[in-house]
């Protein structure tokens, strides 16, 4: 065999190896989030964490919801090996007005208490200390820390995730902050219905105030490969 043509033929051989590794790396694509099964999980998902919102709101009628349903991609490479091929999610979200930051305070950390969410009080202590703390005092890994803005918190609530994100009429980052509430990097996006930039603008346009994000996270199928 000549130099050219072993070449060409090792050549051909690490090309197959590739397609190979790579076609290991991809989860299968015959997956249908919307088949029978699925859609009943979803639709599960979709009642319950509106339950789930309507107890962090305790009563008071939020000012706009928004909702993510997406499927994360599994891992099938040489570092790790996931189970599943697709694991999918339901975001529901909420704003829900607060009078001033000692009314969020106290809402928040009753209907955390109520769900029988980890550490309740976690949240609503760091929002009471939260004027007076230094700058980068707690350093949150979020590289977009400004000091004085709290950002997102987590409290796990039995089965759901549940996340805070603090806003105001007035806060320059309001878009982005609505954005975020009803966001996912999850690779297959069955629906989604976002905060619309006219609600944005309602929520800027209100008289002073507390705006709190309320998201609950609900994994709902995962698709075995």
């Amino acid at each position: 065999m000549s130099v050219a043509r072993r070449s060409r033929h090792v050549v051909v051989v690490l090309s197959l190896a590739l397609a190979v590794v790579l076609a290991g790396c991809t989860p299968p694509t015959t997956f249908d989030p919307l088949r029978a099964g699925v859609a009943e999980q979803r639709t599960t998902a979709r009642l319950e964490t509106a339950d789930v919102l309507a107890v962090l709101a305790g009563g008071t009628p939020s000012l706009a919801s928004a909702r993510i349903d997406s499927c994360a991609a599994g891992e099938q490479n040489w570092k790790r090996t996931d189970p599943w091929a697709y694991r999918c999610s339901f975001r529901y979200a909420a704003v829900v007005p607060a009078a001033d930051m000692a009314g969020a305070q106290a809402m928040i950390a009753q209907n955390l208490a109520e769900l029988g969410c980890d550490d309740p009080g976690h949240l609503s202590d760091l929002l009471g200390r939260w004027g007076t703390l230094n700058p980068g005092e707690p350093l949150p890994a979020d590289e977009d820390f400004q000091p004085g803005v709290l950002p997102p918190q987590l409290n796990l609530c039995g089965e759901f995730e549940v996340w805070t994100r603090l806003s105001d009429p007035t806060d320059p980052q309001l878009d982005r902050v609505a954005a975020e509430a009803a966001n996912t990097r999850d690779e297959l996006v069955v629906g989604t219905r976002p905060f619309s930039a006219a609600e944005v603008e309602r929520f800027a346009a209100r008289d002073g105030g507390v705006l709190v994000f309320f998201t609950v996270w609900s994994m709902y199928h995962e698709e075995p490969r």
